[in-house]
């Protein structure tokens, strides 16, 4: 039985949304990221560059991905996977933002050549304790994300199925200079079954993101 890359999405995008378009009043954030991830059923790591560019109307964003990553399924040969993402994000109040992102993964097994795409949603809420430009910037993130795993050419094929993760955790911001930063965090995830039974995949994700504000 084939298991495929059905978390790489969730695991890129937790650290996709680490930079605020009105953090510090920047124009663009540019981030690069490492992502873990240590699974019941599945491990991963991914590299991932975001740009986030503030929009004319205040307090949007848009956010732009692309990540490459590798994972390693239990009985199953590892998958790479190559994802792009867009969204948007929204500022109701200064330390808290509202994000929602589309992506689509490309999703190559090694040996077989075999292959499957995973389509998402997810929305993301975090919440700064202390504002971007303190020394030390702590928050709390949660996110809820929908997934499907098909082909686009083999639509409602026997191994395609739909699942939902939450994930809720927190990190920390290090400001290095005026317009640089490292960002540290972690998360727990829980997932419903999927239809078909096949992955557990309750367990935990990391990141380490380089974070550089741009101001014109």
């Amino acid at each position: 039985m084939k298991i495929r890359c059905i978390v790489t999405s969730a695991l890129i995008l937790l650290t996709a949304f680490a930079a605020q378009a009105i953090d510090r009043d920047a124009e663009r954030i540019h981030s690069a990221s490492i992502v873990f991830s240590d699974l019941d059923d599945i491990d991963s790591v991914a590299v991932s560059l975001l740009a986030e560019d503030a929009l004319e109307a205040e307090q949007w964003a848009v956010l732009f991905n692309v990540a490459y990553s590798v994972t390693d399924p239990q009985d199953a040969e590892e998958v790479d996977g190559l994802t792009f993402g867009m969204g948007l994000k929204f500022y109701p109040i200064p330390l808290l933002g509202l994000s929602g992102m589309a992506s689509y993964t490309f999703e190559d097994e090694r040996n077989d050549g075999g292959r499957e795409d995973t389509k998402s949603a997810r929305g993301d809420a975090k919440l700064r304790l202390v504002p971007a430009g303190a020394a030390v910037s702590p928050f709390a993130r949660g996110a809820v994300e929908y997934r499907d795993r098909s082909s686009f050419s083999d639509l409602g094929a026997d191994d395609t199925f739909t699942e939902l993760l939450v994930t809720l955790g927190g990190g920390v911001e290090f400001t290095m200079s005026e317009n640089f930063s490292f960002v540290f965090e972690a998360g727990l995830v829980e997932a419903d079954d999927s239809s078909d039974g096949m992955e557990d995949l309750d367990g935990w994700v990391g990141s380490i993101t380089m974070q550089y504000y741009w101001h014109d």
